[in-house]
């Protein structure tokens, strides 16, 4: 998973005039306990955006060590959110 989000952000950062990312997780649970189906993969309570490439791979990374994967996968709530970028 890893190579593939480096592979894809090394093609979408020069779309980004800032290089500032959404690095959203979901179906994880978070370090207080709690099950969320979206989250901000940086540990950040507020603060969603990452810089850049190496943003992404660290918030990744990171989440990976703090992060326990848990069930059900819903994408409903990532997808609002990205909306809700976008818009």
């Amino acid at each position: 998973m890893p190579k593939a989000i480096l592979k894809v952000g090394e093609v979408i950062q020069f779309y980004d005039s800032d290089r500032c990312f959404p690095a959203l997780g979901f179906g994880g649970r978070t370090c207080d306990g709690t099950t969320s189906h979206c989250f901000n993969l940086n540990g950040s309570a507020s603060a969603f955006k990452v810089e850049g490439v190496e943003g992404i791979m660290a918030a990744y990374s990171s989440a990976l060590h703090n992060v326990a994967l848990a069930g059900p996968t819903l994408f409903g709530q990532v997808i609002n959110k990205a909306a809700q970028i976008a818009s």
